[in-house]
């Protein structure tokens, strides 16, 4: 849903938190990298949820709110692939 999105500055903090740094202990690999054709630097990290609140998703939590949810302390910052 997407109510349940991480506010920019949140996605911010999560990924400068861990130097743009996959944070499964498993992967560590960079989610910023350099591009050839452009200067703007490729981003392949994602800010995701740790619990949710939507009914059903493997990680719900019946007593989050969406505002916990979105919250700093319920985020990760992880590469694509992991995610």
């Amino acid at each position: 849903m997407a109510s349940d999105n991480f506010p920019q500055p949140i996605i911010k903090s999560l990924r400068e938190r861990v130097a743009s740094v996959c944070s499964n202990p498993d992967c560590g690999i960079p989610t910023t990298i350099a591009s050839d054709s452009s200067i703007n630097a490729l981003n392949n990290g994602v800010a995701a949820q740790i619990c949710v609140a939507a009914e059903g998703e493997a990680r719900y939590k019946a007593e989050m709110t969406v505002e916990e949810c979105k919250s700093f302390h319920n985020g990760i910052w992880l590469c694509d692939n992991c995610a």
